[in-house]
């Protein structure tokens, strides 16, 4: 347990670890439940006999501060100094622009590593230029203007009114993809704590709020953003954002003493996604050929509701059967019964291996095992606490190692 208490007001957790006992009143503890706990169980609780509280974390990192002043720091395990980068290099991005996240990593501190890296982003963005685009306005205007709008023109009074029913084109900075960008900016400039990190995200804040407006913008709503070649600058600030977007809550986006804000990221996610890309860029054999996320049906049948099962990768054959299924899980200690079951479903769909990959532990999780005497289930580490060099990337470490491991292994 990594934790402290009193009179601090900060609680620092590692993943899957408990805090000391707090006293903490019902009003914060139906926010965990009603806000922060809404969609997944990210910050637990339990109660003592002496009717204390204690906090527990899950696989999900980050900030989280509670209404009545108490900021809880998750920090993830298994991972070194590599946060940043596994989270950049699960969202796409290229080994250029995580390399460039090196100095932002010199600090202990998650949060302030994706603030550093974000505001050196969004001044990027702010030396190119906002981007524009056309928005159609509908208006009641004295003189013509655009196109004349006949029939709300008839339903306001007709022709002989004073003022023209009009629709016309104006380019304005007020896009989804700006609203996304200082959205996130006011969002991590909440969670930063490096007061000279938080001081350059406001004033960037304050720039972007003359042309932009400040609003919730949702995941689904950066989903619909298509960037053309003149906005491709967008790529990097617009990925940032979406993490930021997707991991945060905020109850009251304007500020003030006794709100519940905060960004965690579910490092379960992050590895599957590490994962399917490792796989992906590694195995290169013409022979064989990686699947992300490849549905697989035909075990459990019947229902409603249907039994869907996605593991994280299969590998097939130029024929396209299916030689390998595989999977990632983001933990430490020993594998547990649920990821073997999980698993061992996967391989008697198709009779073929299994491979369970685990972040850096020392080969605590390296082992073998039989599946009705006949399939092999392998457990396997990849080095996310690889110390990076210079002359390398993590995304190279990993796609290699994951090569490595396919190769070692006996498919049949």
């Amino acid at each position: 347990m990594s934790s402290t208490a009193g009179d601090t007001r900060t609680i620092e957790l590692g993943e899957h670890d408990r805090s000391a006992p707090l006293r903490l009143s019902e009003p914060v503890l139906e926010t965990i439940e009603s806000r922060i706990n809404e969609s997944a169980t990210r910050l637990g609780y339990e109660y003592t006999q002496d009717g204390r509280v204690r906090l527990s974390s899950s696989s999900y990192v980050g900030l989280v501060a509670l209404p009545n002043g108490t900021q809880v720091r998750i920090r993830p395990k298994a991972a070194g100094g590599n946060s940043l980068r596994l989270l950049l290099y699960a969202h796409g991005a290229t080994s250029k622009t995580i390399d460039a996240t090196v100095e932002a990593l010199q600090g202990d501190v998650f949060l302030d590593a994706i603030g550093s890296l974000f505001v050196t982003r969004l001044q990027a963005l702010l030396n190119h230029g906002l981007g524009k685009k056309y928005r159609t306005t509908e208006a009641r205007e004295s003189h013509l203007r655009g196109r004349l709008d006949l029939q709300r023109q008839l339903a306001r009074g007709g022709v002989g009114d004073s003022e023209f029913a009009v629709e016309y084109e104006t380019l304005t900075h007020d896009t989804v993809a700006n609203q996304a960008v200082l959205y996130a900016t006011h969002v991590v400039a909440r969670l930063v704590t490096d007061r000279s990190l938080q001081n350059a995200l406001r004033q960037r804040e304050h720039q972007l709020r003359r042309d932009v407006t400040l609003r919730p913008v949702h995941g689904a709503e950066l989903e619909q953003i298509h960037l053309d070649r003149r906005h491709d600058h967008y790529e990097d600030i617009l990925r940032l954002a979406k993490i930021i977007i997707q991991a945060s809550f905020v109850d009251n986006l304007q500020g003030g003493t006794q709100e519940t804000y905060g960004l965690l990221v579910n490092m379960n996610r992050v590895f599957e996604s590490v994962v399917e890309r490792a796989a992906t860029e590694g195995v290169t054999d013409a022979a064989w050929s990686v699947e992300a996320q490849s549905h697989i049906t035909g075990l459990v049948t019947g229902g409603p509701p249907t039994v869907n099962m996605y593991p994280d990768f299969v590998i097939r054959d130029d024929d396209g059967q299916v030689r390998l299924v595989g999977d990632a899980k983001w933990k430490t200690g020993s594998p547990s019964q649920s990821d073997i079951y999980q698993m061992t479903s996967y391989q008697l769909v198709d009779d073929v291996p299994g491979l369970l990959l685990y972040p850096s532990q020392d080969g605590a999780m390296t082992t073998d095992y039989r599946v009705d005497d006949r399939l092999s289930l392998y457990l396997r580490e990849l080095p996310t606490a690889h110390d990076v060099t210079d002359s390398e990337s993590l995304g190279d470490v990993l796609s290699s190692a994951v090569t490595a491991v396919v190769e070692s292994l006996t498919i049949n």
